[in-house]
């Protein structure tokens, strides 16, 4: 069913019709989430390379997959915790991630003569999330924006230096300055962008067939997906079943989020998995729903037989 729906997904078929790096990456993280359980169904060494060559695949694509690399570690120890053998298989899979970095980590060292394990984009996206603009103004609550064009205060410490390397360095530096001496916006930065990783209300500007489609498909699953991600993750951890994995994928969007901004683009590589427990919830209510009207028929036809 979750198949299906994603089939006619209106954000996979959007992001897919565009030249971007979300597609590939949508591609190689759920290949990745399917190889780690497959590893645990039959945990063998080729499974746990197969599972960290593409989770390296998907970090070269997009950096933020490195979060998922800190996370395979608890899953690995508890849901092997059991079979030590199989935790050090399990713990080779952020292992052979980190591995796949080293070539581009050279490359890098050798062009910028610095450590540069991803790219130089993360200041450029710190400073445009932490900024007086998504602070103060309500259009860009959680969200960001290009620090060159909007922040003229900022604009010549930005451009001075002619090296992408330096710039990435001072670009941090400003961010890390404005949070540190406006801590009375750190609760709203962290709700607002949570709100805005998640909300299915897209703005008003954007195109109304976007807003509508947005609305109808995500929606609905955000509300099931809700009602069931906690619930269906403590079924999986009692049960020692390797499923939780989903609910860390969701996480790692969450989390990158809370560090960057919100935007549909950063949750549409998760949204598979958020449609796997949307529908997972969805039968659940149904069976429930059902063995209470079949304990009713039940109980209504016990006087007659007696």
């Amino acid at each position: 069913m979750s198949a299906a729906i994603y089939a006619l997904w209106p954000t996979a078929l959007l992001y897919t019709s565009q030249l971007g790096s979300e597609p590939l990456y949508t591609f190689l993280f759920c290949w990745f989430i399917l190889a780690s359980l497959q590893f645990a169904d039959r945990a063998s060494w080729p499974r746990a390379l197969a599972a960290g060559f593409l989770l390296g695949l998907a970090m070269l694509t997009r950096g933020n997959a490195v979060l998922m690399v800190a996370m395979m570690i608890p899953w690995s120890v508890w849901q092997f915790r059991k079979t030590p053998r199989i935790i050090v298989r399990g713990l080779a899979i952020s292992f052979v991630a980190l591995l796949m970095l080293v070539p581009w980590t050279i490359r890098n060292y050798r062009v910028f003569h610095a450590f540069v394990p991803f790219q130089t984009e993360g200041g450029d996206t710190l400073l445009g999330s932490y900024n007086r603009i998504v602070a103060f103004d309500p259009d860009y609550y959680g969200y960001w924006i290009y620090p060159v064009s909007a922040l003229p205060e900022y604009r010549d410490q930005i451009t001075a230096p002619n090296n992408e390397v330096i710039r990435d360095h001072v670009e941090t530096r400003l961010a890390m300055e404005w949070t540190r001496n406006h801590p009375e916006k750190w609760w709203y930065l962290v709700e607002s962008k949570f709100r805005r990783s998640l909300t299915p209300f897209l703005q008003p500007h954007a195109p109304l067939l976007y807003r509508a489609a947005m609305l109808a498909s995500w929606g609905p699953v955000l509300v099931l997906f809700a009602l069931g991600f906690f619930p269906i993750a403590i079924y999986f951890l009692r049960t020692n079943k390797p499923g939780w994995i989903l609910h860390l994928g969701v996480f790692h969007f969450v989390f990158t989020a809370l560090i960057f901004y919100g935007a549909s683009r950063f949750r549409y590589p998760v949204e598979g998995l958020c449609i796997i427990l949307a529908c997972a919830t969805l039968f659940w209510i149904c069976e429930q729903i059902s063995r209470r009207f079949s304990g009713e028929r039940a109980s209504q036809r016990e006087p007659g037989t007696n």
